[in-house]
């Protein structure tokens, strides 16, 4: 992806750009990769719930969901590289020559259903549990 990239910029405006484009995508990439080896994920997703609180207080964000959202994605990213390499293995044990839409297509296919299969359990467990009033008000009735 990063050779697609640096081509096209490439050509569309200047070798210079496309260097500088491409040392800060390399230089996120690894900031990012620091970031989550060395970085619990249960710590990296109470920061995300953090950080997104102010916009849940204006009503604008659910910050559950999208520390779920981060979750998912942490999980998923490493999932889809080994399916990648799974069908890449698989075709070259057929005599496959590396044909981009013969391996997007079944990886496309199977993340999908991967994802599927993630939202029913989700769906299954009843998430995001329903929220408890504000002010920590109990709302159990109390028998008299």
């Amino acid at each position: 992806m990063l050779a697609i990239l640096f081509a096209a910029t490439a050509l569309l405006q200047d070798v210079h750009t496309a260097v500088a484009m491409l040392l800060r995508l390399a230089a996120l990439i690894m900031l990012a990769l620091a970031v989550t080896l060395t970085t619990r994920p249960a710590d990296l997703l109470e920061f995300f719930e953090r950080l997104t609180a102010p916009l849940a207080r204006v009503g604008v964000a659910n910050p559950e969901r999208i520390s779920l959202g981060v979750s998912l994605v942490l999980r998923f990213v490493p999932e889809v590289f080994r399916r990648f390499q799974e069908i890449r293995e698989a075709q070259a044990a057929r005599g496959l020559k590396a044909n981009p839409v013969a391996l997007l297509v079944p990886l496309i296919v199977r993340t999908l259903k991967a994802a599927d299969d993630v939202a029913d359990a989700i769906d299954a467990r009843c998430y995001p549990p329903p929220r408890r009033p504000s002010g920590g008000a109990r709302t159990e009735e109390n028998p008299t």
